[in-house]
């Protein structure tokens, strides 16, 4: 069960959850529905003891890893068009030369080259930078 509020701490926190006055949160509460094929009503709330250990379990997922997630971005692609080129030809009727337009001959799908785990396997790549080994070493993990 989700319900949205805002959060008023006094004083705000620097980062995170309470930094900016009237932040925006949601609130989840488990709860034990007593049709799981309905959605929403007729439900039932979890023992004390149970409804404290299941947020207590995911909010312990939530909590940022002790070790250092690399920040990455997606491969910057595009499509490349290889046209034929063609030669002068003679246009009918008025005799002078004219170029006809190029024409698409193959597509290729152009990306930047970043290599850190091969896309038939996911052993992690050799290499010799040791920045780049632990980025490696993350994909390959996760």
């Amino acid at each position: 069960m989700a319900q949205s509020t805002q959060l008023m701490l006094s004083p705000l926190r620097d980062l995170g959850i309470g930094s900016s006055s009237n932040h925006c949160i949601v609130l989840k509460r488990p709860f034990i529905s007593d049709d799981p094929t309905e959605v929403g009503l007729p439900f039932t709330h979890y023992v004390l003891k149970d409804e404290t250990n299941i947020p207590y379990h995911e909010v312990n997922a939530l909590v940022p890893p002790l070790f250092k997630i690399p920040h990455l971005h997606f491969v910057d692609t595009g499509l490349l068009f290889a046209c034929l080129d063609m030669s002068l030809v003679t246009a009918k009727g008025t005799g002078q030369s004219v170029k006809p337009d190029s024409m698409v001959s193959v597509v290729y799908l152009a990306e930047e080259f970043v290599k850190y785990i091969h896309n038939g396997n996911a052993a992690p790549c050799i290499l010799m930078d040791l920045k780049v080994e632990e980025i490696v070493d993350f994909l390959a993990f996760t």
